[in-house]
């Protein structure tokens, strides 16, 4: 019973770790959620200062949310990461097309292509309301 034990033991702690690591993960990605609203909101508005100060606050977040699930790419591919990286997608496009600046790349970016063309259709899609 002892050999079990452990296994059961190293099994827990490796949901736990999971379930640590999906919270912080959900926590990151609303507020990466929140800081590109901010910013698009900001370039709406002509706040370049502000607006800058929300891109930049967006890219460390995903920056975070992305070094945070290195060891965990299921919950990297999950919805509600790739969701909120598609948010850092919209604001960083809206923004430059907003200021006629270059588009920035999926890799400068660092997204995988399909949240970034994700991110390009929710573009498109508010510039045809």
């Amino acid at each position: 019973m002892n050999k079990l034990e452990k296994i059961a033991e190293q099994i827990r702690k490796n949901f736990d770790s999971r379930t640590a690591a999906r919270d912080n993960a959900l926590s990151q990605a609303r507020q990466l959620t929140r800081a590109c609203s901010l910013a698009i909101r900001a370039v709406h508005r002509d706040e370049t200062d502000t607006m800058n100060t929300h891109l930049q606050e967006a890219r460390q977040l995903a920056d975070t949310l992305r070094d945070s699930l290195a060891s965990y790419p299921d919950l990297f591919y999950a919805g509600y990461t790739q969701d909120a990286l598609k948010e850092f997608v919209e604001a960083n496009v809206t923004c430059a097309l907003i200021r006629n600046e270059p588009l920035q790349t999926p890799e400068e970016l660092v997204v995988e292509p399909a949240t970034y063309l994700n991110g390009l259709a929710e573009v498109i899609g508010e510039l045809r309301r």
